[in-house]
């Protein structure tokens, strides 16, 4: 009897942690549902806090309600801007519209906009595999014309990802990643190219290419036999 008590009480009164992971079950999030999520703040909560009605709340939640705000009202504007000629890409529910978990996720990518560490290790894999689809290198590889630089930029920024994971947590020197030979590999398929046999500068590519993705490059000068 007092099991089925305790699990009627946990039903009817969730902790905050389960409640925040209820919503990753649905296909559907409303907008203010959207916003709490990404910003790691259970939708329940974000309601409370901007009704007054939260008897007591964190300096910490009401940052993340700001938070998003901010980032509803951003997306309303986009969402406004690039929908308003297909209406049925929302769901009505009541007084509130409601759209796929995956187009959020679209934009977010889309819009480069920053997510809370509870929400990115809350994604199913689905959502997950969503985040690297929509990226602006995956989206280049697929779209762009295999003999340009965007294209070119993409394949090799996709190798280079692989190679800091594959190296993690140990860092490496720009050059040395430029070295690499799964790199230099990659470079070598451009000079195959027919529009003037296409080649890119080792500074070029070191600096525009590879210094933004190596984040944790050491300090100081690399090793000499890396130069």
């Amino acid at each position: 009897m007092a099991n089925l008590e305790r699990t009627l009480f946990n039903i009817l009164h969730p902790k905050e942690e389960d409640r925040y992971q209820s919503f990753f079950k649905k296909d559907l999030w409303s907008i203010d549902e959207f916003g709490a999520l990404i910003c790691g703040l259970d939708p329940t909560r974000l309601e409370e806090i901007r009704n007054e009605e939260a008897l007591t709340h964190t300096l910490e939640e009401e940052q993340k309600a700001t938070n998003a705000v901010r980032i509803t009202k951003q997306f309303l504007t986009d969402f406004i801007e690039t929908f308003k000629e297909n209406p049925l890409a929302t769901k009505f529910i009541g007084d509130d519209f409601y759209l796929s978990s995956g187009r959020y996720i679209r934009w977010i990518v889309e819009k480069n906009i920053k997510m809370s560490g509870r929400f990115l290790k809350s994604l199913p894999l689905n959502l997950l595999e969503l985040i690297e689809a929509f990226s602006p290198v995956n989206t280049n590889l697929r779209n762009a014309n295999i003999y340009t630089s965007k294209y070119h930029r993409a394949k090799l920024e996709v190798h280079v990802i692989a190679l800091l994971r594959r190296i993690a947590p140990k860092k490496t020197h720009h050059v040395q990643i430029y070295n690499d030979p799964s790199i230099q590999n990659v470079l070598h398929s451009f000079k195959s190219c027919p529009n003037g046999r296409k080649w890119y500068q080792k500074k070029y590519v070191i600096q525009d290419w590879i210094t933004p993705l190596n984040k944790n490059c050491p300090r100081g000068r690399p090793p000499k036999k890396s130069t």
